[in-house]
C-alpha cells in the first residue's frame, strides 16, 4: 500500500534527520561549555551575554517534528478511509478532545480498524502530545501542580527552579534521548498498523 510506504519513508527520513541533529547538538553543547561566562544585570531589559547557544532548542524541535509526522499521517489515513469507504466526514474536535482521540475514534469506530495491538503506541503518542503541548504553549515549563503527572512519563525529567512559587510555571521539562527515539518509533508503529489494516 502506498500510504504505508510513505509513512515508512518519512519515518526513515526523520530518523536520519534526528541522527544529524544529535550530532549537531553535541557540537553545540561543546561550544556552550567553552563559551565565556558573563555576569549579567538581572534587572536589565536586554541580555548582555556575548554568546547565545541553541542546543536547548534541538530536542523540543524533534518533538514538534515527531508530532507533526504523526498528526499529518493520522489525518491522511482518516481521509483515505473516508473516501475509500464513503464514510462521514471526520467530526470536528470538541472541547477536551485531542487530535489523537478524534483520529483514533474515527479509525476504530467508523472505519472499524482494530488497533488494540498498538495500545502501547497510542499511550506513548499521548505522552508525546502532552509534552509537545507544554513546549508549544508554555516553553516547556509546568506548574508545581503538574510535576507529579509529568514525572511519570518515561524519558522525561523535571528541573525544579529555586524560585518556585505555588501556581507559577516554575519547573522545566527535560527531554531525554530515549524519549525522542521511543515516541518516533511508536508513532510509526501506530500509523503503519492503521495503514496496512
Amino acid at each position: 500500500m502506498k500510504l504505508a510506504k510513505s509513512i515508512d519513508r518519512d519515518y526513515r527520513s526523520l530518523r536520519n534527520y534526528f541522527h544529524k541533529k544529535f550530532e549537531l547538538m553535541e557540537i553545540a553543547l561543546t561550544e556552550d561549555e567553552a563559551a565565556p561566562t558573563v555576569a549579567e544585570d538581572a534587572d536589565a531589559d536586554k541580555s548582555q551575554a556575548a554568546y547565545h547557544g541553541f542546543s536547548h532548542l534541538i530536542k523540543p524541535d524533534m518533538l514538534m517534528n515527531t508530532y507533526s509526522y504523526w498528526e499529518f499521517w493520522a489525518k491522511n489515513l482518516c481521509d483515505y478511509q473516508k473516501y475509500k469507504r464513503d464514510l462521514p466526514q471526520i467530526c470536528r474536535r470538541t472541547k477536551g478532545k485531542s487530535a489523537l482521540q478524534v483520529f483514533h475514534e474515527y479509525l476504530t469506530g467508523y472505519v472499524g480498524i482494530d488497533l488494540s495491538a498498538v495500545q502501547d503506541s497510542r499511550d506513548r503518542i499521548d505522552d508525546l502530545r502532552r509534552v509537545r503541548n507544554k513546549f508549544m504553549h508554555n516553553g516547556g515549563y509546568i506548574s508545581d501542580k503538574e510535576e507529579d503527572e509529568y514525572c511519570l512519563i518515561e524519558g522525561i525529567s523535571i528541573n525544579i527552579f529555586p524560585y518556585k512559587k505555588e501556581g507559577l510555571m516554575s519547573s522545566l521539562i527535560t527531554i531525554e534521548y530515549a524519549f525522542i527515539w521511543s515516541t518516533l518509533d511508536h508513532a510509526k508503529v501506530y500509523l503503519y498498523t492503521a495503514a496496512i489494516a
